[in-house]
């Protein structure tokens, strides 16, 4: 990734990434399977397609949402972000890009239940009382990673078509340009 496109990428992430958590507020129902599936695989997208600053960024700045709609404590998502974010950026030059539906499934797989299992456990260490909304039921972590499967893959495909093409031109325009 050349380092201009570092400040391209933030800004979209950053415009993009409130969109997407604003609209997930009016228009994803209010079901933890389904919210826990859906916005943050698309953080997790960016985290694993962007370098490591804009990795870093996308883990504030995705996490600072999210704790902020959901009214969580500080740390409950920017945490688990800063493991994907390190994970990520390991395995980052081994990942085959033509497999990212299949990387999004597979993250969606652990992703999902692994973050909600880590908010209720984080809310209750820091919330007196707890937060009882979050309690894990059987049902809901079955259909955690069913839900995550489903909407890592699906989310994968359509990000990975829907970046911001803009400020990515295609090799062949960036060759015809340099002359």
């Amino acid at each position: 990734m050349r380092t201009k496109h570092i400040g391209c990428d933030i800004l979209w992430i950053t415009v993009f990434g409130t969109a997407l958590v604003g609209s997930s507020l009016a228009f994803i129902p209010n079901i933890p399977a389904v919210q826990l599936a859906v916005v943050p695989i698309w953080f997790a997208y960016w985290i694993l397609t962007r370098s490591i600053r804009v990795g870093i960024w996308t883990t504030i700045w995705g996490g600072s949402l999210l704790e902020w709609a959901w009214g969580l404590p500080s740390g409950s998502c920017i945490l688990p972000f800063w493991g994907i974010c390190l994970g990520c950026y390991h395995f980052q030059n081994f990942l085959p890009k033509v497999w990212l539906p299949v990387h999004g499934l597979l993250l969606g797989v652990v992703l999902a239940p692994a973050l909600r299992l880590w908010i209720w456990v984080y809310t209750e260490l820091f919330y007196i009382g707890g937060n009882h909304e979050l309690t894990p039921s059987l049902g809901g972590m079955f259909i955690m990673p069913a839900s995550g499967a489903l909407c890592g893959a699906i989310i994968f495909a359509l990000a990975h078509r829907l970046d911001f093409q803009v400020l990515h031109p295609v090799h062949e325009e960036s060759l015809r340009h340099a002359d």
